[in-house]
């Protein structure tokens, strides 16, 4: 376990570097398809940070791209070594990837996006973006409704909510008459 708990600090700290060399050194706006579309739009070009940095940042997110895959072979070599089982990689896997996920929503999306403003320093034209604004996380059970970001784009247009009551009504009709989906056969 304590193998598992390493790798994924591994890899918590492979995100961050990425994050970091993307925003401060590389700052290029090929980077930014995954930003909201207000923040996209207003991010501007900016100039080196200082002579060399694009070099540097481009050559961390290399490293970080080549540490990612690394840290589950590790992981599955030290498992093959010590006669794992496949609940026990499964588990590993899970657990890493668990970690990796808490860490991107309470470091990045939570401090970095809402609280810090690390984004609005390297780049001051996307302070007033509504972006940093509409963040929030949904934890289980919060809503009997599903979030809007869970529809697709069309049924957020015309204003779709379904109701997760209903939904759960017509699962258990269809187990009233025997129907099941292929991967819940009783």
């Amino acid at each position: 376990m304590v193998t598992t708990l390493i790798l994924s600090l591994a890899l918590m700290a492979a995100f961050f570097l990425m994050l970091f060399a993307a925003v401060a050194l590389v700052q290029d706006r090929r980077l930014f398809k995954s930003a909201p579309k207000d923040i996209q739009a207003a991010v501007l070009e900016h100039k080196e940070p200082f002579r060399g940095a694009k070099v540097i940042g481009w050559i961390l997110l290399i490293i970080d791209v080549l540490t990612l895959p690394a840290a589950f072979l590790y992981g599955a070599w030290d498992g093959i070594r010590h006669d794992f089982t496949f609940w026990q990689f499964a588990v590993r896997f899970w657990t890493m990837l668990y970690l990796l996920k808490a860490f991107d929503m309470i470091c990045f999306d939570w401090f970095l996006l809402t609280k810090s403003h690390f984004y609005q320093h390297f780049y001051p034209e996307t302070a007033g973006c509504q972006s940093y604004r509409k963040f929030g996380i949904n934890f289980p059970g919060a809503s009997t409704q599903t979030p809007q970001g869970c529809l697709p784009p069309a049924s957020q247009e015309r204003g779709i909510r379904p109701n997760l009551a209903t939904l759960g009504a017509s699962l258990r009709d269809a187990e009233h008459r025997g129907m099941y989906p292929p991967m819940i056969q009783p």
